[in-house]
This record gives structure tokens, sequence and C-alpha cells, in this order.
């Protein structure tokens, strides 16, 4: 078994220069399977490509440098074959990281689709896989952040409050400390709503009870946004 990695650029431009990149992931192990994204750097592409190599292979003694051997290397297409040398749960968690390649997810409080990587970034979370340091889409803020939250229960998973950590005064703590007039709004607007969540209703696994504290937080946070003519918390 293995898998074959497609890596194609603009092929007026050299491989190492290149800023757009897409791969295409063919699994070839008695089943046909494909799975496709882009990426807009190439570092980011290729540590994927590592991940999924390790996975697939066990193998970290190559260096990160190494994502396979290289069997195909033509003007703007190279071919990397990566060798599936585990099984069972190990070769779901494999096809689970191809998958990332091309998942997409939706943000609320934005109306647009966003890539793993992108999502991952929104969260502030490597999610075991991205460099969240490289990648330019704009982290969610305070509001956001509940928001999407709330969303996300609703549509993907009720539990995934769990993994985005939300609320979290830690968003707000650049504003609070150079903000006078924020953290004393903060203090009095914020802390109460984000310490009866910890306290009260955090543990209790009520998920409507948790989306509507949620939600009451957000709206808190959005008002003065909105009063002071502001973007981000």
């Amino acid at each position: 078994m293995k898998i074959r990695a497609s890596v194609s650029w603009n092929p007026e431009v050299e491989f190492e220069q290149s800023d757009l990149v897409n791969i295409l992931l063919s699994f070839e192990n008695g089943e046909s399977q494909e799975f496709k994204g882009q990426f807009k750097r190439l570092d980011t592409a290729m540590d994927y490509l590592w991940h999924l190599y390790v996975q697939a292979t066990g193998d970290y003694g190559k260096g990160k440098e190494f994502v396979g051997e290289i069997v195909e290397d033509a003007n703007g297409n190279r071919v990397y074959e990566i060798p599936i040398k585990i099984a069972g749960d190990n070769l779901e968690r494999v096809k689970y990281t191809a998958g990332r390649v091309q998942k997409k997810y939706f943000i609320a409080p934005r109306n647009e689709w966003v890539t793993d990587e992108e999502y991952s970034t929104f969260f502030g979370s490597s999610n075991g896989l991205w460099d969240t340091e490289r990648c330019d889409y704009p982290a969610g803020d305070f509001a956001e952040s509940l928001r999407q939250t709330v969303y996300d229960m609703e549509n993907r998973n009720p539990g995934i409050y769990r993994w985005t950590n939300v609320p979290s005064m830690s968003l707000l703590q650049d504003r609070i400390k150079s903000d006078p007039e924020f953290a004393q709004f903060a203090e009095k607007e914020i802390k109460p709503l984000v310490r009866k969540y910890w306290d009260d209703v955090s543990q209790t696994g009520n998920i409507p009870e948790i989306k509507r504290m949620f939600v009451q937080i957000a709206e808190v946070a959005e008002k003065y946004k909105h009063e002071q003519g502001i973007d981000r918390l």
C-alpha cells in the first residue's frame, strides 16, 4: 500500500519560490481514494506532507525535509511516493489527516468558508497539525470565538466547546492592559458572566444552557464593540 502525493505549482517559477501549491493525494491500497487541496505557502504544504509521511510510516529519522521518494519530477509538478506501513486505527488516522487537506469549515461570524488550517488559526490552535503563526488568516476575537463555538455546537459537535475553550478572558488581556476604560467595562460587565459560566455552568454538560451563556457573553462584548466603533476585542 502507498500514497502518491502530487504537488503542483506555477511552472513559471522554481519549486522553492512557489507561493501557491496544489496537492493531490491518491491512496493505492485496494480502494480508490483521492484527496486534494491548496496551500498558500510551500513550507506549510511540505510540513503537512511530512506529518502524513510520519503517520503512514512511523519514520521520524529522515528529518522534516523528507516526505517520501520522488518518483516524478517535471516543471510545475512533482510526485512523492509514501509507503503505508501501518494498519487498523493507525491507517484510519492517516486517512483522516489526508482528508484534512480538503476539509472546509464555515465561519459564521464572517460568513465565509475556510480551510482546516484557517479554522485552526481562527481558534488559535495548532489542532495537532498546523503552525498557526504562519497562517495569514485572522484569529477570532472574543465575541467571534463565542459565536463560532455556538454555531459549531449546533451544526457540527455539541461538545466542541471543550476544545475551543471559550469563554477565555485571555483573548481580552491585551486590551484590558492597554485600555483602562475597557478594563473597567470588562470588570463590571464581562467578568461576572464569565465567572458564572465557569463556576455554575461549564461542568453541567447542559448544552442549551452553555450555548445560552455563550450568546449572552458575546452580546455584551458585541455591544461594546458597536458603541466604541472597534473591529476586534
